[in-house]
């Protein structure tokens, strides 16, 4: 299955961030010592939008999903290629999936395995997208420069709660990256 150029141009900021930076706001304290696209031809996980296994300074395999939607049964998927990670490496292990919004349906009691099997699972309406354009845009109106974590969750801010349009949020978020004249590639999902 071939990445199209907006996934493609996601991969590569999110894999500069994610080497350089902690992603706190998204509950992952630690950096990175390698970042890799995770392949998936042999798994049937076709509607994540970004996948990535990384490897952290600490010895800590992370499984990263940013996803567009959320099905009933997204964690037995993914325990078939945890297991294959945990199975290979022996390391510790944990997967994180980001999804745009809380489902009461996705599935998150794992107590029939027997494998060292964390999973997180974090809704990115569970955070103020208008405070946080309201704080970025406080910090572009004196002329500072962004973090490489502000560009993400810049990015990110249309999934998040708000009581604007989504379209208005894209808008919004364009307009900030280009008062700060950046050279990043800002993209929002």
């Amino acid at each position: 299955m071939g990445l199209n150029i907006l996934d493609r141009l996601i991969e590569y900021a999110i894999i500069d961030i994610f080497e350089d930076t902690k992603l706190k706001i998204l509950g992952f304290p630690y950096k990175c010592k390698f970042v890799k696209r995770r392949e998936q031809d042999n798994f049937y996980i076709k509607d994540a939008v970004l996948n990535f296994t990384m490897m952290t300074q600490k010895n800590k395999i992370i499984h990263f999903e940013f996803k567009k939607e959320y099905f009933y049964n997204d964690i037995y998927k993914f325990l078939v290629y945890s297991s294959f990670l945990i199975y290979e490496n022996k390391y510790d292990y944990e997967l994180v999936l980001v999804y745009p919004q809380r489902s009461r349906k996705i599935v998150k009691n794992m107590a029939f395995t027997s494998l060292r099997f964390f999973y997180t699972d974090m809704y990115l309406d569970c955070f103020n997208g208008d405070k946080i354009l309201m704080k970025l845009s406080a910090k572009a109106a004196k002329k500072k420069k962004f973090t490489d974590e502000e560009y993400l969750i810049l990015s990110l801010t249309p999934y998040m709660y708000s009581k604007r349009e989504k379209i208005t949020l894209i808008l919004e978020g364009l307009r900030l990256a280009n008062d700060l004249n950046t050279k990043k590639n800002i993209v929002l999902l």
